[in-house]
């Protein structure tokens, strides 16, 4: 009787050894799922990280250029502006001088026909002390 209870108790602790060794076996399967798990997870993070600092890298690069874009047609606004102000400037110029130059012409016709009606009148004034 004793015999059995020992070998009914080292049947026990054989089941006991062998569920607990099944135990780890699958414990130890469910950790190497985890990692496995986790490890997947992280490189999901990482790539998805890694493509939105590419995107954040295209976009400051496609606003930087944008940028240099608006700039670059901001400068030829103000070329032109530039430009065109000078034009103005220089037909403002321009008709000045023409202005200037028609009235000294005018001014010199005038003078001269006041010198020539001088002369005519100082003519027909000798030639009428002449005849008296």
């Amino acid at each position: 009787m004793r015999a059995m209870e020992e070998m009914r108790r080292a049947e026990v602790d054989a089941q006991r050894l062998a569920a607990q060794a099944a135990h780890e076996s699958e414990l130890t399967v469910l950790r190497q799922a985890e990692e496995e798990h986790t490890r997947h997870r992280t490189e999901q993070e990482r790539h998805y990280l890694e493509t939105e600092a590419r995107k954040r890298a295209q976009e400051d690069e496609l606003r930087r250029r944008a940028e240099m874009r608006f700039r670059a047609v901001e400068e030829e606004i103000e070329r032109v502006q530039t430009r065109d102000a000078a034009r103005l400037r220089a037909v403002a110029e321009s008709q000045r001088l023409a202005e200037d130059v028609t009235r000294r012409r005018a001014e010199e016709e005038a003078r001269r026909h006041a010198e020539s009606e001088a002369v005519r009148r100082a003519e027909e004034e000798a030639r009428l002390r002449a005849e008296n």
